[in-house]
């Protein structure tokens, strides 16, 4: 039991659904209050009353487990909690999520790419520009998924050759060849993804290395 509330994990998924509690309930306080005048039968209406109050409270006491699980996720991320109060800390956890997002692409033949524009949406898929972790940019098809710019994906994917739109080949200086993100058959090549703070402290300490 111990173990479990001293997971972030925990607190995260008890947040997500402490919040989904708080919208679901008060959206059943609000319509509750919106029919009950309307009920011919007083009996209903006293029912209904009574269930509305009864929601309210659960809208109340999920809204307390929100908040209570929001201060314990952020008490465990220890001195990291203090954010700008502790650079030092902070850098240090988020060079450890890039190396360690590192060495599960080398491992598992993945890369590890951020999105720094986006300039096509279409039905199937979205054409991007991406970079990689040396600072090699080229553009990019992601199948059947529709990136934000600034993201940062472990991606399973190929390079070939293929049609680009060479007004930003040009501006972000691409390579020739076009990444192209999980395929038309497997769908989405995403695996996962890391904080794009992570990546910039990356890059931050490339630049300082001699």
């Amino acid at each position: 039991m111990i173990q479990l509330l001293s997971s972030q994990g925990f607190w995260f998924r008890v947040r997500q659904i402490a919040k989904r509690m708080v919208w679901i309930s008060a959206g059943l306080f609000v319509v509750m209050q919106i029919i009950r005048p309307f009920v011919p039968d007083q009996g209903w209406r006293n029912t209904l009353g009574m269930l509305s109050n009864t929601v309210f409270w659960v809208v109340i006491l999920a809204i307390i487990v929100w908040v209570t699980a929001r201060l314990a996720f952020w008490w465990l991320k220890g001195r990291l909690r203090w954010g700008i109060f502790a650079p030092e800390t902070r850098r240090a956890h988020l060079l450890g999520i890039f190396d360690d997002a590192i060495a599960m692409v080398n491992a598992h033949e993945l890369y590890l790419i951020r999105v720094i524009h986006v300039y096509q949406v279409a039905r199937r898929g979205t054409k991007c520009i991406v970079e990689h972790p040396d600072g090699v940019r080229q553009d990019a098809w992601f199948w059947s998924f529709n990136p934000k710019q600034g993201c940062v994906f472990m991606v399973r994917a190929s390079n070939a050759y293929g049609p680009h739109h060479h007004r930003y080949q040009d501006r972000y200086k691409s390579n020739a060849h076009v990444m192209y993100v999980g395929s038309q058959v497997t769908g989405a090549g995403v695996v996962g993804g890391i904080p794009a703070a992570a990546w910039k402290a990356a890059r931050k300490r490339m630049r300082q290395t001699p």
